[in-house]
């Protein structure tokens, strides 16, 4: 299987996914009660590693089959793919749902956005006292006119920020660049 596999793999092909119950694992932990096959083990990690795929984490669960009433428990499900889709999406995991009418858990694969809110604020030590530093903040916070109705605080001055930001980008390009 691993051999046919192989040969259906075309690096050229663009971004991909191999995903499904693969009936194999790849560590002795991945298996908890049941029994592991060494050189099964080794010839999935073969085939992995010889097709340069990458493997995405899992969340939620750390075994996707469960049989004899949740005594024997494997890893068998997994998101395979090549390196131009993992670079791409690099946040997203594997996220294993609860079964409720199959031996076997669902998988999804799910981006995960990672917002980290606004850019932080910045203002280098050496613009300070430069011409023009302090007359272009001064105009933002004095030409600033709130809300009506008034956001959140937080908000607003997420906004005063946004805008001091953009005047002092422009002063940068304009004084500090020439």
């Amino acid at each position: 299987m691993w051999s046919d596999l192989s040969s259906r793999i075309n690096p050229s092909d663009g971004q991909w996914i191999l995903a499904g119950d693969f009936n194999a694992v790849r560590s002795p932990e991945e298996r908890k009660h049941s029994k592991y096959k060494p050189v099964c083990a080794e010839n999935f990690n073969n085939f992995i590693y010889n097709n340069g795929l990458l493997e995405y984490p899992m969340q939620g669960r750390r075994f996707t089959c469960i049989k004899d009433n949740g005594k024997k428990l494997s890893k068998l499900g997994c998101f395979l793919d090549c390196s131009e889709f993992f670079n791409k999406w690099s946040s997203a995991c594997v996220r294993v749902m609860p079964s409720r009418h199959s031996d076997h858990c669902p998988t999804i694969l799910e981006l995960v956005d990672l917002n980290f809110g606004p850019r932080p604020f910045r203002v280098f030590n050496f613009w300070i006292g430069k011409p023009g530093f302090e007359e272009a903040v001064k105009a933002v916070v004095e030409d600033f006119e709130p809300f009506d109705p008034p956001p959140p605080p937080d908000s607003s001055l997420t906004t005063k920020f946004a805008r001091i930001r953009s005047c002092l980008k422009s002063w940068r390009d304009e004084f500090l660049v020439k």
